[in-house]
């Protein structure tokens, strides 16, 4: 692990950034106290109204009525009767698609500006994410609670970046150990890989009592990839590929995409859907991604925050994600966008069905912004036809529960994470109160965007 190191030693004396407990205004050891909120149940949907949360040590200590003594030497702030919920999750993003100066100076913050304290780290480079977590953890920067895979598990491509190249069941399998043994928190199977080797990563995650996220394989089909134990499909249109896969279309019409997404969203003995409720499986349905793969754009409401796009990743965009030239573009998002309409389906039927929904952006594809894709994400979600209490879910306690981590995060009870958003108003009868932050917390220290009250 010396590279780690040395990009970690590189980035924190190169950056020249403040650390972020100075900058934050409160340690985490110092104790916070947050007075006279409404803290949403984001189980149950109830609200608790008039308490106070204590937090010391990244942890929340208590939840109490608002007339209780407060702990000696805590850091006091008022809540005006604000509501405060657990800080959110980006359950799909590649933090290495921008350089580690570009993620600790920029990006990493911006997802903290957001609401968004926990992102799950879907493919990248090790190293570098592991800079980015060692400079969070030593207060050089301010950034989210990162969960990373490592490189993609997958076939030969040439000129992606990141991969691990796997083409044999033993090589699959060694992989998988490989990555268990640098400590990743999860693998992840992207699309080229063989049906031999996704085999041997599963053999192996299996054995290492491993969870696996899938960029759906052309190897295998959806359902195959639920049965043989993948915890997470990512992404609506791989079930759509593995729906004309399996009706052997070609896809060219939005009838042909339409059929494909009945079949993938279908409810009965053997469906996909039943397969997943079976095996406990989760689904990230990325849909801002696709909305701008098909040409759209438009806010599905407004956050008080920047569209974050520091240089190395409108770089990245242009390489990776060019702008197809027109007239052909237009008659592709045509298709595309009717396709787009056509997912809310699949994740209304999902969620009906009670498979769990997680909140991902697929961040580092072209115009998807830290922090600020989320909330687009989760209006999306809303327009799907999930209700509000759900939304929340996808963002809060079913990511914690899809990654084995309920227990630590998801839900504001003593003894889980400090992490925690405060905004003005309810989403549980208004979504959009979601953007309209005060202030976060995140590892117990405060981050400001309005300066709270602070009683001394």
């Amino acid at each position: 692990m010396t590279t780690h190191l040395t990009l970690f030693a590189i980035a924190a004396l190169t950056l020249g950034i403040a650390p972020a407990a100075t900058r934050a205004g409160a340690p985490a050891d110092q104790g916070l106290a947050l007075i006279h909120v409404q803290v949403i149940d984001v189980v149950t949907g109830r609200v608790a109204r008039d308490r106070t949360v204590v937090m010391r040590n990244a942890r929340i200590v208590a939840i109490d009525g608002s007339a209780r003594p407060l702990p000696a030497g805590v850091m006091v702030v008022e809540g005006r009767g604000d509501y405060v919920l657990p800080g959110l999750w980006d359950s799909h993003v590649h933090l290495s698609d921008t350089s580690i100066g570009d993620t600790a100076g920029a990006v990493a913050p911006a997802f903290l500006q957001a609401g968004v304290t926990t992102v799950r780290d879907m493919g990248g480079n090790l190293g570098a994410v592991d800079t980015i977590r060692r400079l969070i953890a030593t207060r050089a920067i301010e950034g989210p609670h990162i969960l990373r895979a490592g490189p993609f598990l997958d076939g030969p491509k040439e000129g992606a970046p990141d991969r691990l190249t796997v083409e044999t069941r033993e090589q699959g399998f060694a992989a998988a150990q490989a990555l268990h043994a640098e400590g990743v928190d999860f693998l992840k199977i992207h699309n080229g890989i063989s049906r031999e080797a996704f085999q041997g990563v599963l053999s192996a995650a299996r054995v290492l009592h491993m969870r696996v996220a899938a960029h759906l394989p052309h190897s295998v089909s959806a359902e195959e990839a639920v049965d043989a134990g993948v915890n997470t499909l990512e992404h609506t249109e791989t079930l759509l590929e593995s729906g004309l896969r399996a009706l052997n279309l070609p896809g060219r019409t939005p009838d042909e995409g339409q059929l494909a997404l009945n079949k993938v969203s279908s409810i009965g003995p053997g469906s996909l859907i039943m397969r997943m409720k079976a095996k406990g499986a989760c689904f990230t349905p990325t849909l801002s991604e696709y909305r701008n793969f098909s040409g759209l754009s438009a806010q599905t409401y407004p956050l008080d925050a920047a569209k974050i796009a520091p240089p190395t990743l409108t770089a990245f965009w242009d390489k990776y994600f060019p702008p197809e030239p027109q007239p052909e573009a237009a008659r592709k998002n045509a298709i595309r966008q009717t396709i787009f309409r056509a997912f809310f389906g699949v994740v209304r039927a999902m969620d009906q069905a009670g498979i769990p929904i997680m909140a991902g952006t697929d961040f580092g594809a072209r115009d998807i912004y830290p922090g600020y894709s989320l909330h687009e994400e989760l209006g999306l979600l809303s327009k799907a036809g999930l209700s509000n209490l759900h939304v929340l879910q996808a963002a809060t306690i079913n990511p914690a529960k899809c990654m084995g981590l309920a227990s630590e995060r998801g839900t504001l009870e003593p003894g889980k994470a400090a992490d925690l958003v405060v905004i003005e108003g309810n989403p549980l009868q208004d979504l959009s109160a979601l953007g309209r932050l005060r202030f976060v917390v995140a590892n117990g220290r405060l981050i400001t965007r309005q300066d709270p009250v602070t009683l001394q």
